[in-house]
């Protein structure tokens, strides 16, 4: 996953480790370990967005148990320290779409940020969501 703060470009490559790069250099200016609540590390942070001030990430397949044991979360990090700011629970978001494949998993956060309007999808999902925080 990758996104932007708007000054340095943001990835993950599916570890605990969320590397903040300067788009000029491409030299990593931070690395972030991301730990769950029981501290042991966040695996499979996948596709990233930044959502004011707070990076938003889904987990891949965080359906299975080792990963999480809950399916389609998004987690929410404090991009200063790497905690854990919140989960975002989609669970049975797309029921159709995960029933016909299990890789049709969450994979996709978007932000309108001018309309302030959140939006995800997965793989090969049909629709795309438009979802709003209570």
């Amino acid at each position: 996953g990758m996104t932007t703060d708007g000054k340095n470009l943001i990835f993950t490559d599916s570890t605990h480790i969320i590397r903040f790069v300067d788009p000029e250099t491409f030299q990593t200016v931070k690395s972030l370990p991301v730990f769950r609540e029981n501290g042991a590390p966040l695996m499979q942070i996948n596709e990233l967005e930044w959502i004011k001030g707070e990076l938003w990430a889904n987990i891949w397949h965080s359906e299975e148990p080792e990963i999480l044991g809950k399916p389609n979360y998004i987690v929410r990090i404090d991009p200063n320290t790497g905690k854990i700011l919140g989960w975002v629970n989609l669970d049975g978001i797309s029921p159709d779409d995960v029933k016909a494949d299990p890789e049709n998993t969450m994979n996709g956060i978007a932000y309108d940020e001018k309309n302030e309007r959140i939006f995800v999808t997965g793989k090969r999902w049909k629709n795309l969501y438009e979802i709003k925080l209570k």
